[in-house]
């Protein structure tokens, strides 16, 4: 087996001797001893390992003495000292190595800009109403959200209440085309077209005179 194997905590023999007498052995440059702890001997653990907020030795040692670095204001700072992206905490996983991102999401309070779900999530307020369901529960997509209307009716179109497209000439001539009747609100005298013919009251109805009288 490679050298940097021996006394590394894993049987790569299939008998244990490369995992005996660890307690003396001198571990390499690049990686970190872990002394004995209770009934686990000591090991070699690889030097990336070191202050990676996760706890490598039985003891904890590995991340003793690390530096603590501060997390940006877009991150969740879990209680092993790493930093994960905000949004992921209280969403269900557990993404600090110790857990915490997961623990008192009941009593999380979000910061402005934010949406808090019913789990403690918090989520940017432009999350709310996307059509996602980011709280896990609906609660950021609840029915009385209000979409924004990106229907856009060509020029000689009016556009209804509700987003239906009609012909303009439509518009006050005495029915109902929008559906909503949208069409036929605030309605003021208007030319009637060739096709048309104007009723006393001054609406257009479709059809001309001559067709009317024939």
């Amino acid at each position: 087996i490679s050298p940097s194997s021996i006394c590394d905590g894993i049987d790569q023999c299939g008998d244990d001797s490369d995992e005996k007498d660890c307690d003396d052995y001198e571990c390499f440059n690049s990686q970190f001893k872990c002394a004995r702890s209770g009934n686990h001997s000591a090991f070699c653990l690889d030097g990336h390992k070191r202050c990676d907020a996760k706890l490598d030795c039985h003891n904890g040692e590995d991340e003793i003495g690390c530096n603590v670095t501060a997390c940006a204001d877009h991150q969740f700072k879990c209680g092993s000292g790493k930093c994960i992206t905000k949004v992921w905490a209280c969403d269900g996983d557990v993404d600090c190595p110790d857990g915490s991102d997961e623990k008192n999401c009941g009593e999380r309070t979000c910061d402005v800009g934010e949406f808090r779900c019913n789990n403690g999530r918090c989520i940017p307020n432009s999350w709310r109403c996307d059509g996602e369901d980011d709280c896990q529960d609906g609660e950021d997509e609840k029915d009385n959200c209000k979409q924004p209307d990106v229907v856009t009716c060509e020029s000689s179109y009016f556009r209804c209440n509700n987003s239906k497209c009609i012909p303009g000439r439509w518009q006050c001539d005495y029915e109902n085309d929008c559906g909503d009747n949208s069409d036929e609100v605030n309605c003021k005298m208007r030319n009637c077209s060739e096709s048309e013919f104007r009723c006393r009251d001054g609406y257009c109805i479709r059809g001309s005179g001559s067709a009317m009288g024939s």
